[in-house]
C-alpha cells in the first residue's frame, strides 16, 4: 500500500495535492509517512518536534522539551500536542510543551536586520502554512 500512495505522488502538481490532502483527512499510512510527504498539519512543527524526539532519544534522554514562543491565540500549542502525542508513542520519548507570549506584538526594531521597512513595532507574525 505503500508504495502505491508513494506512485500518487508522481503525478501532476494539482493530483498530488488532492492526494496529500486526501491522505491527512482520512490518516493514511504510518505517522512517519504522512511526515515524510507533509500530510500533516503544520508539517514543519510535526518534522522539528519528531527529529527533536529522535535525536533526544538517542541521546538517551527520557523527555524532552518543546517551547513555542509568540503563541497568538494558542492554535499552534494545540497543533503541538496532537503532534506529540502521536511521536510520543512511536518514539518513547516523553514531550513537554511550553509556550510564551506578552500579547504586545513585536519589539521597536532596533538595526537593519530587523528588517525596519517591514516589520513595524507591535505587529504580529503569522506564519502561512501549504
Amino acid at each position: 500500500m505503500k508504495t502505491q500512495l508513494i506512485n500518487l505522488f508522481n503525478s501532476q502538481y494539482p493530483l498530488r495535492k488532492i492526494f496529500r490532502r486526501l491522505i491527512s483527512r482520512l490518516r493514511l499510512g504510518s505517522y512517519s509517512f504522512r511526515l515524510s510527504i507533509g500530510a500533516l498539519p503544520r508539517p514543519n512543527y510535526a518534522y522539528v518536534v519528531y527529529h527533536a524526539a529522535m535525536l533526544g532519544k538517542s541521546l538517551g534522554h527520557k523527555n524532552i522539551s518543546v517551547i513555542e514562543f509568540g503563541v497568538a491565540g494558542g492554535n499552534g500549542l494545540k497543533i503541538l500536542e496532537q503532534h506529540a502525542l502521536e511521536i510520543e508513542n512511536i518514539v518513547d520519548v516523553k514531550i513537554d510543551i511550553y509556550g510564551f507570549d506578552t500579547g504586545k506584538g513585536l519589539p521597536k526594531p532596533l538595526d537593519f536586520r530587523d528588517l525596519m521597512y517591514h516589520w513595524k513595532e507591535g505587529f504580529f507574525l503569522w506564519i502561512c502554512h501549504f
